[in-house]
Protein backbone atom coordinates (compact mmCIF):
# COMPACT_ATOMS: atom_id res chain seq x y z
CA UNK A 1 0.00 0.00 0.00
CA UNK A 2 2.82 2.37 0.94
CA UNK A 3 4.42 1.60 -2.40
CA UNK A 4 1.17 2.50 -4.19
CA UNK A 5 0.88 5.85 -2.34
CA UNK A 6 4.49 6.60 -3.08
CA UNK A 7 3.95 5.93 -6.74
CA UNK A 8 0.93 8.28 -6.82
CA UNK A 9 2.52 11.09 -4.83
CA UNK A 10 4.39 12.73 -7.73
CA UNK A 11 1.45 12.67 -10.23
CA UNK A 12 -0.87 14.10 -7.57
CA UNK A 13 1.56 16.90 -6.80
CA UNK A 14 1.87 17.74 -10.48
CA UNK A 15 -1.92 17.78 -10.81
CA UNK A 16 -2.24 20.20 -7.88
CA UNK A 17 0.28 22.56 -9.47
CA UNK A 18 -1.59 22.44 -12.80
CA UNK A 19 -4.89 23.21 -11.10
CA UNK A 20 -3.34 26.18 -9.33
CA UNK A 21 -1.90 27.47 -12.58
CA UNK A 22 -5.32 27.15 -14.17
CA UNK A 23 -6.70 29.54 -11.58
CA UNK A 24 -8.67 27.18 -9.37
CA UNK A 25 -9.19 28.96 -6.04
CA UNK A 26 -7.70 27.50 -2.90
CA UNK A 27 -10.02 26.67 0.01
CA UNK A 28 -10.54 29.69 2.31
CA UNK A 29 -10.23 29.51 6.05
CA UNK A 30 -13.52 29.12 7.82
CA UNK A 31 -13.62 32.76 8.99
CA UNK A 32 -13.05 34.25 5.50
CA UNK A 33 -15.33 34.66 2.53
CA UNK A 34 -14.57 32.65 -0.57
CA UNK A 35 -13.37 34.85 -3.47
CA UNK A 36 -14.00 34.14 -7.13
CA UNK A 37 -11.61 35.07 -9.93
CA UNK A 38 -12.90 37.93 -12.12
CA UNK A 39 -12.72 36.73 -15.74
CA UNK A 40 -12.20 39.34 -18.49
CA UNK A 41 -15.27 40.33 -20.54
CA UNK A 42 -14.90 39.01 -24.08
CA UNK A 43 -17.22 40.46 -26.73
CA UNK A 44 -18.07 37.86 -29.32
CA UNK A 45 -17.23 38.78 -32.92
CA UNK A 46 -20.16 39.38 -35.25
CA UNK A 47 -21.88 36.23 -36.43
CA UNK A 48 -21.24 35.12 -40.00
CA UNK A 49 -24.42 34.16 -41.85
CA UNK A 50 -24.01 32.49 -45.23
CA UNK A 51 -26.95 32.73 -47.61
CA UNK A 52 -27.63 31.07 -50.92
CA UNK A 53 -31.22 32.12 -51.66
CA UNK A 54 -33.84 34.79 -51.10
CA UNK A 55 -35.32 33.23 -47.96
CA UNK A 56 -31.91 32.94 -46.36
CA UNK A 57 -31.12 36.59 -47.11
CA UNK A 58 -34.45 37.69 -45.72
CA UNK A 59 -33.85 35.74 -42.50
CA UNK A 60 -30.33 37.18 -42.21
CA UNK A 61 -31.61 40.77 -42.40
CA UNK A 62 -34.28 40.01 -39.81
CA UNK A 63 -31.57 38.56 -37.58
CA UNK A 64 -29.49 41.71 -38.05
CA UNK A 65 -32.41 43.83 -36.91
CA UNK A 66 -32.76 41.83 -33.70
CA UNK A 67 -29.26 42.16 -32.23
CA UNK A 68 -26.89 44.92 -31.17
CA UNK A 69 -23.95 43.12 -32.80
CA UNK A 70 -25.21 42.91 -36.37
CA UNK A 71 -23.84 40.02 -38.44
CA UNK A 72 -21.64 39.65 -41.47
CA UNK A 73 -23.83 38.30 -44.27
CA UNK A 74 -21.99 36.29 -46.93
CA UNK A 75 -23.66 35.67 -50.29
CA UNK A 76 -22.63 32.33 -51.74
CA UNK A 77 -24.71 32.56 -54.94
CA UNK A 78 -26.54 34.99 -57.22
CA UNK A 79 -30.02 35.69 -55.85
CA UNK A 80 -33.18 36.65 -57.75
CA UNK A 81 -35.79 38.44 -55.65
CA UNK A 82 -39.52 37.73 -55.85
CA UNK A 83 -40.59 40.21 -53.13
CA UNK A 84 -39.07 43.25 -51.38
CA UNK A 85 -36.50 42.47 -48.69
CA UNK A 86 -36.86 43.81 -45.15
CA UNK A 87 -35.10 47.10 -44.43
CA UNK A 88 -32.00 47.16 -42.26
CA UNK A 89 -33.42 49.04 -39.29
CA UNK A 90 -31.38 48.80 -36.10
CA UNK A 91 -30.53 52.28 -34.78
CA UNK A 92 -27.33 52.47 -32.76
CA UNK A 93 -26.25 48.89 -33.39
CA UNK A 94 -22.80 47.90 -34.61
CA UNK A 95 -22.54 47.87 -38.42
CA UNK A 96 -23.97 45.07 -40.52
CA UNK A 97 -21.82 43.87 -43.42
CA UNK A 98 -23.02 42.29 -46.64
CA UNK A 99 -20.20 40.61 -48.50
CA UNK A 100 -21.39 39.75 -51.99
CA UNK A 101 -18.31 37.73 -53.02
CA UNK A 102 -18.86 39.04 -56.56
CA UNK A 103 -22.47 37.83 -56.73
CA UNK A 104 -25.61 39.62 -57.91
CA UNK A 105 -28.89 40.62 -56.35
CA UNK A 106 -31.36 40.81 -59.24
CA UNK A 107 -34.69 42.38 -58.31
CA UNK A 108 -36.45 41.76 -61.66
CA UNK A 109 -38.57 44.88 -61.27
CA UNK A 110 -38.87 44.88 -57.47
CA UNK A 111 -37.31 47.75 -55.60
CA UNK A 112 -35.55 49.13 -53.81
CA UNK A 113 -33.27 46.13 -53.48
CA UNK A 114 -31.58 47.41 -50.32
CA UNK A 115 -33.10 49.78 -47.75
CA UNK A 116 -31.37 51.26 -44.69
CA UNK A 117 -33.25 52.98 -41.88
CA UNK A 118 -32.19 56.04 -39.86
CA UNK A 119 -29.15 55.72 -37.55
CA UNK A 120 -28.45 52.26 -38.96
CA UNK A 121 -24.99 51.43 -40.33
CA UNK A 122 -24.53 49.01 -43.24
CA UNK A 123 -21.42 48.16 -45.28
CA UNK A 124 -21.76 46.41 -48.65
CA UNK A 125 -18.75 44.85 -50.38
CA UNK A 126 -18.31 43.20 -53.79
CA UNK A 127 -22.00 43.05 -54.64
CA UNK A 128 -23.92 43.94 -57.80
CA UNK A 129 -27.47 45.24 -57.37
CA UNK A 130 -29.53 45.33 -60.54
CA UNK A 131 -33.09 45.27 -61.83
CA UNK A 132 -34.56 47.30 -58.97
CA UNK A 133 -37.60 49.44 -59.71
CA UNK A 134 -39.26 51.66 -57.11
CA UNK A 135 -43.01 52.24 -56.94
CA UNK A 136 -44.54 55.26 -58.65
CA UNK A 137 -43.48 58.58 -57.09
CA UNK A 138 -40.87 56.82 -54.95
CA UNK A 139 -37.14 57.38 -54.54
CA UNK A 140 -34.40 54.80 -54.97
CA UNK A 141 -34.76 52.05 -57.55
CA UNK A 142 -31.69 50.14 -56.41
CA UNK A 143 -31.04 51.48 -52.92
CA UNK A 144 -32.86 53.72 -50.45
CA UNK A 145 -30.98 54.94 -47.39
CA UNK A 146 -31.84 57.21 -44.49
CA UNK A 147 -28.90 55.87 -42.47
CA UNK A 148 -25.16 55.39 -42.91
CA UNK A 149 -24.35 53.23 -45.95
CA UNK A 150 -21.01 52.29 -47.52
CA UNK A 151 -20.65 50.54 -50.89
CA UNK A 152 -17.20 49.19 -51.58
CA UNK A 153 -16.03 47.48 -54.81
CA UNK A 154 -19.66 47.12 -55.79
CA UNK A 155 -21.96 47.97 -58.69
CA UNK A 156 -25.42 49.55 -58.90
CA UNK A 157 -26.64 49.01 -62.44
CA UNK A 158 -29.84 48.99 -64.46
CA UNK A 159 -32.27 50.24 -61.79
CA UNK A 160 -35.23 52.63 -62.17
CA UNK A 161 -37.25 55.11 -60.09
CA UNK A 162 -38.92 58.49 -60.39
CA UNK A 163 -36.00 59.94 -58.41
CA UNK A 164 -32.68 58.30 -57.68
CA UNK A 165 -32.73 55.53 -60.24
CA UNK A 166 -29.68 53.94 -58.63
CA UNK A 167 -29.48 55.26 -55.06
CA UNK A 168 -31.65 57.64 -53.04
CA UNK A 169 -30.37 59.22 -49.81
CA UNK A 170 -32.82 61.22 -47.68
CA UNK A 171 -31.78 62.98 -44.46
CA UNK A 172 -34.99 64.19 -42.84
CA UNK A 173 -34.57 65.36 -39.26
CA UNK A 174 -31.80 62.75 -38.84
CA UNK A 175 -28.38 62.90 -40.51
CA UNK A 176 -27.56 60.42 -43.27
CA UNK A 177 -24.33 59.43 -45.01
CA UNK A 178 -23.31 57.56 -48.15
CA UNK A 179 -19.79 56.41 -49.06
CA UNK A 180 -18.88 54.95 -52.45
CA UNK A 181 -15.43 53.39 -52.81
CA UNK A 182 -14.29 51.73 -56.04
CA UNK A 183 -17.93 51.43 -57.04
CA UNK A 184 -19.63 51.65 -60.44
CA UNK A 185 -23.05 53.20 -60.96
CA UNK A 186 -24.24 52.77 -64.55
CA UNK A 187 -27.34 52.44 -66.74
CA UNK A 188 -29.70 53.61 -64.01
CA UNK A 189 -32.77 55.66 -64.98
CA UNK A 190 -34.77 58.32 -63.15
CA UNK A 191 -37.97 59.53 -64.71
CA UNK A 192 -37.36 62.89 -63.02
CA UNK A 193 -34.13 63.70 -61.14
CA UNK A 194 -30.95 61.85 -60.21
CA UNK A 195 -30.33 59.08 -62.71
CA UNK A 196 -27.62 57.42 -60.61
CA UNK A 197 -27.91 59.28 -57.31
CA UNK A 198 -30.51 61.52 -55.63
CA UNK A 199 -29.65 63.23 -52.32
CA UNK A 200 -31.91 65.49 -50.24
CA UNK A 201 -31.48 67.05 -46.80
CA UNK A 202 -34.48 68.55 -44.99
CA UNK A 203 -35.79 69.36 -41.52
CA UNK A 204 -32.37 70.70 -40.50
CA UNK A 205 -30.59 67.40 -41.13
CA UNK A 206 -27.27 66.89 -42.89
CA UNK A 207 -26.59 64.49 -45.76
CA UNK A 208 -22.94 63.74 -46.53
CA UNK A 209 -21.83 61.86 -49.63
CA UNK A 210 -18.25 60.74 -50.28
CA UNK A 211 -17.34 59.25 -53.67
CA UNK A 212 -13.81 58.00 -54.30
CA UNK A 213 -12.17 55.94 -57.06
CA UNK A 214 -15.59 55.36 -58.60
CA UNK A 215 -17.35 55.61 -61.98
CA UNK A 216 -20.79 57.09 -62.69
CA UNK A 217 -21.58 56.55 -66.36
CA UNK A 218 -24.44 56.07 -68.83
CA UNK A 219 -27.17 57.08 -66.36
CA UNK A 220 -30.29 59.04 -67.35
CA UNK A 221 -32.56 61.64 -65.76
CA UNK A 222 -35.23 61.52 -68.44
CA UNK A 223 -37.43 64.40 -67.34
CA UNK A 224 -35.27 66.42 -64.97
CA UNK A 225 -31.78 67.20 -63.74
CA UNK A 226 -28.74 65.25 -62.59
CA UNK A 227 -28.22 62.44 -65.06
CA UNK A 228 -25.49 61.28 -62.68
CA UNK A 229 -26.14 63.17 -59.40
CA UNK A 230 -28.87 65.43 -58.02
CA UNK A 231 -27.94 66.97 -54.65
CA UNK A 232 -30.49 69.21 -52.92
CA UNK A 233 -30.25 70.96 -49.56
CA UNK A 234 -33.85 71.87 -48.92
CA UNK A 235 -33.58 73.25 -45.37
CA UNK A 236 -30.58 71.32 -44.08
CA UNK A 237 -27.12 70.80 -45.53
CA UNK A 238 -25.56 68.52 -48.10
CA UNK A 239 -21.86 67.87 -48.59
CA UNK A 240 -20.63 66.02 -51.65
CA UNK A 241 -16.95 65.06 -51.84
CA UNK A 242 -15.82 63.60 -55.16
CA UNK A 243 -12.24 62.37 -55.53
CA UNK A 244 -10.37 60.38 -58.19
CA UNK A 245 -13.63 59.57 -59.93
CA UNK A 246 -15.11 59.78 -63.43
CA UNK A 247 -18.57 61.07 -64.39
CA UNK A 248 -19.12 60.27 -68.06
CA UNK A 249 -21.73 59.74 -70.77
CA UNK A 250 -24.69 60.59 -68.55
CA UNK A 251 -27.77 62.24 -70.06
CA UNK A 252 -30.60 64.41 -68.81
CA UNK A 253 -33.26 66.78 -69.98
CA UNK A 254 -31.59 69.30 -67.66
CA UNK A 255 -28.11 69.12 -66.16
CA UNK A 256 -26.46 65.86 -67.17
CA UNK A 257 -23.60 65.42 -64.69
CA UNK A 258 -23.96 67.01 -61.25
CA UNK A 259 -26.91 69.24 -60.32
CA UNK A 260 -26.16 70.98 -57.01
CA UNK A 261 -28.73 73.22 -55.34
CA UNK A 262 -29.05 75.03 -52.03
CA UNK A 263 -32.48 76.28 -51.04
CA UNK A 264 -32.84 79.57 -49.17
CA UNK A 265 -35.77 81.03 -47.27
CA UNK A 266 -35.95 83.70 -44.61
CA UNK A 267 -36.16 81.11 -41.80
CA UNK A 268 -34.84 77.82 -43.22
CA UNK A 269 -31.39 77.95 -44.83
CA UNK A 270 -30.14 75.11 -46.98
CA UNK A 271 -26.46 74.75 -47.89
CA UNK A 272 -25.30 72.46 -50.69
CA UNK A 273 -21.53 72.13 -50.90
CA UNK A 274 -19.79 70.10 -53.61
CA UNK A 275 -16.02 69.63 -53.37
CA UNK A 276 -14.48 67.95 -56.39
CA UNK A 277 -10.80 67.06 -56.77
CA UNK A 278 -8.77 64.90 -59.15
CA UNK A 279 -11.86 63.92 -61.14
CA UNK A 280 -13.08 63.87 -64.74
CA UNK A 281 -16.42 64.94 -66.26
CA UNK A 282 -16.57 63.82 -69.88
CA UNK A 283 -19.21 63.28 -72.55
CA UNK A 284 -22.27 64.20 -70.49
CA UNK A 285 -25.22 65.52 -72.53
CA UNK A 286 -27.99 67.92 -71.52
CA UNK A 287 -30.74 68.00 -74.14
CA UNK A 288 -32.81 70.92 -72.86
CA UNK A 289 -31.13 72.57 -69.86
CA UNK A 290 -28.03 74.26 -68.50
CA UNK A 291 -24.80 72.59 -67.52
CA UNK A 292 -23.66 69.58 -69.49
CA UNK A 293 -21.22 68.59 -66.73
CA UNK A 294 -22.09 70.63 -63.60
CA UNK A 295 -24.76 73.18 -62.66
CA UNK A 296 -24.90 75.07 -59.38
CA UNK A 297 -28.05 76.78 -58.13
CA UNK A 298 -29.26 78.81 -55.17
CA UNK A 299 -32.91 79.58 -54.57
CA UNK A 300 -32.98 83.12 -53.13
CA UNK A 301 -35.71 84.46 -50.84
CA UNK A 302 -38.70 85.97 -52.59
CA UNK A 303 -40.21 89.25 -51.39
CA UNK A 304 -43.20 90.84 -53.09
CA UNK A 305 -43.03 88.26 -55.84
CA UNK A 306 -39.47 89.14 -56.89
CA UNK A 307 -36.25 87.41 -55.87
CA UNK A 308 -33.79 89.48 -53.87
CA UNK A 309 -30.10 89.12 -54.52
CA UNK A 310 -28.16 88.08 -51.39
CA UNK A 311 -25.49 90.46 -50.15
CA UNK A 312 -23.10 87.60 -49.60
CA UNK A 313 -22.24 85.12 -46.87
CA UNK A 314 -21.31 87.81 -44.33
CA UNK A 315 -24.64 89.62 -44.57
CA UNK A 316 -26.55 89.84 -41.28
CA UNK A 317 -29.83 89.34 -43.11
CA UNK A 318 -28.75 86.22 -44.94
CA UNK A 319 -27.13 83.40 -42.95
CA UNK A 320 -23.76 82.01 -44.07
CA UNK A 321 -25.49 78.84 -45.15
CA UNK A 322 -28.15 78.92 -47.79
CA UNK A 323 -26.43 78.62 -51.13
CA UNK A 324 -25.14 76.16 -53.65
CA UNK A 325 -21.35 76.06 -53.48
CA UNK A 326 -19.07 74.19 -55.89
CA UNK A 327 -15.31 73.98 -55.53
CA UNK A 328 -13.33 72.30 -58.32
CA UNK A 329 -9.62 71.57 -58.21
CA UNK A 330 -7.21 69.50 -60.31
CA UNK A 331 -10.06 68.23 -62.50
CA UNK A 332 -10.84 67.91 -66.20
CA UNK A 333 -14.15 69.00 -67.76
CA UNK A 334 -14.34 68.14 -71.46
CA UNK A 335 -16.60 66.96 -74.31
CA UNK A 336 -19.78 67.80 -72.38
CA UNK A 337 -22.81 69.25 -74.18
CA UNK A 338 -25.74 71.55 -73.39
CA UNK A 339 -27.72 71.39 -76.62
CA UNK A 340 -30.26 74.14 -75.86
CA UNK A 341 -28.86 75.67 -72.67
CA UNK A 342 -25.78 77.43 -71.40
CA UNK A 343 -22.61 76.01 -70.00
CA UNK A 344 -21.80 72.86 -71.88
CA UNK A 345 -19.08 72.42 -69.26
CA UNK A 346 -20.20 74.30 -66.14
CA UNK A 347 -23.13 76.58 -65.31
CA UNK A 348 -23.51 78.84 -62.29
CA UNK A 349 -26.94 80.38 -61.84
CA UNK A 350 -27.76 83.88 -60.70
CA UNK A 351 -27.82 84.30 -56.90
CA UNK A 352 -25.11 81.61 -56.67
CA UNK A 353 -21.92 83.46 -55.79
CA UNK A 354 -19.80 80.42 -54.99
CA UNK A 355 -18.34 78.48 -57.92
CA UNK A 356 -14.57 78.27 -57.52
CA UNK A 357 -11.89 76.73 -59.72
CA UNK A 358 -8.25 75.91 -59.16
CA UNK A 359 -6.03 73.94 -61.53
CA UNK A 360 -8.95 72.88 -63.75
CA UNK A 361 -9.11 72.13 -67.48
CA UNK A 362 -12.40 73.21 -69.07
CA UNK A 363 -12.12 72.70 -72.81
CA UNK A 364 -14.00 71.28 -75.76
CA UNK A 365 -17.48 71.59 -74.28
CA UNK A 366 -19.85 72.48 -77.11
CA UNK A 367 -22.55 73.32 -77.90
CA UNK A 368 -23.20 75.40 -74.82
CA UNK A 369 -19.59 76.67 -74.53
CA UNK A 370 -17.24 75.86 -71.68
CA UNK A 371 -18.84 78.12 -69.04
CA UNK A 372 -21.95 80.15 -68.31
CA UNK A 373 -22.55 82.37 -65.30
CA UNK A 374 -20.19 83.95 -62.81
CA UNK A 375 -17.18 81.73 -62.06
CA UNK A 376 -14.40 82.54 -59.57
CA UNK A 377 -10.82 81.61 -60.36
CA UNK A 378 -8.32 80.73 -57.67
CA UNK A 379 -5.66 80.46 -60.34
CA UNK A 380 -3.99 78.05 -62.78
CA UNK A 381 -7.04 77.12 -64.88
CA UNK A 382 -7.06 76.35 -68.61
CA UNK A 383 -10.28 77.05 -70.51
CA UNK A 384 -10.61 76.67 -74.21
CA UNK A 385 -13.15 79.14 -75.60
CA UNK A 386 -12.80 82.29 -73.46
CA UNK A 387 -16.34 81.88 -72.08
CA UNK A 388 -15.36 81.38 -68.42
CA UNK A 389 -14.20 84.95 -67.86
CA UNK A 390 -11.53 83.98 -65.36
CA UNK A 391 -9.22 86.82 -64.44
CA UNK A 392 -6.19 85.47 -62.61
CA UNK A 393 -2.86 86.10 -64.34
CA UNK A 394 -1.99 82.41 -63.99
CA UNK A 395 -5.11 81.32 -65.96
CA UNK A 396 -4.88 80.26 -69.60
CA UNK A 397 -7.90 81.55 -71.55
CA UNK A 398 -8.09 79.99 -75.01
CA UNK A 399 -5.45 77.49 -73.96
CA UNK A 400 -4.52 74.33 -75.84
CA UNK A 401 -5.58 71.29 -73.80
CA UNK A 402 -4.56 68.50 -76.25
CA UNK A 403 -6.60 65.89 -74.37
CA UNK A 404 -6.33 62.25 -75.40
CA UNK A 405 -9.04 59.57 -75.52
CA UNK A 406 -10.89 58.80 -72.28
CA UNK A 407 -9.51 55.50 -70.97
CA UNK A 408 -8.16 53.78 -67.89
CA UNK A 409 -4.46 54.49 -67.67
CA UNK A 410 -2.32 52.54 -65.17
CA UNK A 411 -2.11 52.74 -62.24
CA UNK A 412 -5.57 54.31 -62.33
CA UNK A 413 -8.88 52.64 -61.52
CA UNK A 414 -11.06 55.19 -63.34
CA UNK A 415 -10.86 56.58 -66.90
CA UNK A 416 -8.93 59.79 -67.53
CA UNK A 417 -7.89 62.00 -70.44
CA UNK A 418 -4.11 61.96 -70.76
CA UNK A 419 -2.37 65.18 -71.75
CA UNK A 420 -0.90 65.14 -75.23
CA UNK A 421 2.54 66.55 -76.04
CA UNK A 422 1.06 69.90 -77.18
CA UNK A 423 -0.96 70.49 -74.02
CA UNK A 424 -0.37 73.85 -72.34
CA UNK A 425 -1.64 72.27 -69.10
CA UNK A 426 1.67 70.54 -68.56
CA UNK A 427 4.09 71.83 -65.90
CA UNK A 428 2.11 74.92 -64.90
CA UNK A 429 1.56 74.91 -61.10
CA UNK A 430 4.54 75.61 -58.81
CA UNK A 431 5.33 73.30 -55.91
CA UNK A 432 3.65 74.58 -52.78
CA UNK A 433 0.54 75.88 -54.57
CA UNK A 434 -2.65 74.18 -53.29
CA UNK A 435 -1.23 70.72 -52.79
CA UNK A 436 1.33 70.58 -55.57
CA UNK A 437 3.73 68.56 -53.46
CA UNK A 438 4.97 65.01 -54.14
CA UNK A 439 4.74 64.19 -50.44
CA UNK A 440 1.01 64.85 -50.16
CA UNK A 441 -0.69 64.95 -53.54
CA UNK A 442 -1.51 62.63 -56.42
CA UNK A 443 -3.50 62.87 -59.65
CA UNK A 444 -6.69 60.92 -60.38
CA UNK A 445 -4.69 57.77 -61.11
CA UNK A 446 -2.67 57.92 -57.90
CA UNK A 447 0.48 59.24 -59.59
CA UNK A 448 2.33 61.69 -57.33
CA UNK A 449 2.45 65.37 -58.30
CA UNK A 450 4.60 66.83 -59.75
CA UNK A 451 6.44 64.65 -62.24
CA UNK A 452 9.38 64.80 -61.99
CA UNK A 453 9.46 65.75 -58.32
CA UNK A 454 11.52 68.91 -58.85
CA UNK A 455 9.28 70.35 -61.58
CA UNK A 456 5.71 71.79 -61.64
CA UNK A 457 2.30 70.12 -61.45
CA UNK A 458 0.07 69.72 -64.48
CA UNK A 459 -3.37 71.35 -64.64
CA UNK A 460 -6.29 68.93 -64.64
CA UNK A 461 -6.89 65.44 -63.31
CA UNK A 462 -3.94 63.82 -65.12
CA UNK A 463 -0.26 64.22 -64.24
CA UNK A 464 2.05 63.17 -67.04
CA UNK A 465 4.44 60.48 -65.75
CA UNK A 466 8.09 61.11 -66.49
Amino acid sequence: MRTLFASLRRPVAVLVVILLLLGFPAAAPGDELTHTIAMPLVIAPPAVLTVTNENGLRAAIQSANATQQMPRIELMADIILTAPLPSFNNPGAAPATIHGNGHRLDARGIGPILAVGPKTVVVVERLTMTGGEAALDSCGGGVFSAGDLTLRQSRVSGNRADRGGGICVIASGVDAALTLEQTIMDFNVAQLDGGALFVRAENNAAASVSVADSILSDNLAAGGNGGAMYVYARDGSTTLTLARSTVSSNRAAGTAGLYNIGNESYTEPGYAGAFIRNSTFSGNVSTDGDGGAIANHSYPPVANGAPERPNGPSSSRYPPLGFGHVQLSYSTITANIAIRGGGGGIFNAAYSPFFQLFGVIIAGNAPGKDCAGSITSNGYNLYGDNSCGLGQPTDLPGGQADLQTLEVSPPGLTPTHALGPASQARDRIPVGEAGCDPAVDTDQRGVSRPQPADSRCDIGSYEVSE
